[in-house]
């Protein structure tokens, strides 16, 4: 499959892309895969965050029920946290399933700021996208645009105690803000 059939749905939906980087991943990982990339999206008019996405997580990625990741998240500011934690993405699926309702730990070992509130990410359907997304295919299976919500250690524990779909209706009743996307906001649990 053309990464570039993904990028081109990105620039569709947010424009152009600002930067192009090479995530910070193992060298014999980036020598497998040399085509992967973080795209990052500055602000624009109609649109005041910054987003970062991934560009290739479905190559390395191990095939799930539901198909084969893709990642984006959205903060408030350029963050090479974001970086920092979709690079870590990549190492992850290159061994693990990424799937939706998945709670990924961000913060041990992963070289994040240690004065975040949010510790995790939670895989979430890319509401803030809306109906967005196409439905792309490599080889039979859809691409899965995953929305990476920075969730904090309450949020973390409630959704592993009550589930994602509990979780959900929770953010769900909440107007989007700019403090709904950053590493910083308050838990709300």
């Amino acid at each position: 499959m053309s990464l570039n059939a993904i990028r081109k749905t990105y620039e569709k939906l947010w424009g152009p892309a600002s930067q192009e980087l090479l995530p910070k991943i193992s060298e014999d990982l980036l020598k497998d895969f040399q085509e992967v990339r973080i795209l990052v999206f500055a602000p624009s008019r109609s649109r005041l965050f910054w987003i970062y996405a991934t560009l290739g997580l479905s190559e390395v990625g191990i095939d799930t029920e539901e198909g084969l990741p893709e990642a984006h998240l959205y903060t408030e500011n350029e963050s090479e946290d974001s970086v920092l934690a979709l690079s870590a993405l990549f190492e992850y699926a290159s061994d693990n399933e990424i799937h939706f309702g998945m709670v990924f730990p961000v913060k041990a070992g992963n070289s994040l700021q240690s004065t975040h509130l949010c510790t995790h990410l939670l895989a979430a359907f890319p509401h803030p996208d809306g109906e967005g997304f196409p439905e792309i295919f490599s080889e039979g299976k859809e691409i899965l645009f995953l929305w990476f919500l920075p969730i904090t250690d309450a949020e973390a524990e409630f959704i592993n105690k009550n589930g994602y779909e509990v979780f959900e209706e929770k953010y769900l009743e909440r107007e989007p803000e700019s403090e709904f996307y950053g590493w910083n906001r308050a838990s709300w649990v």
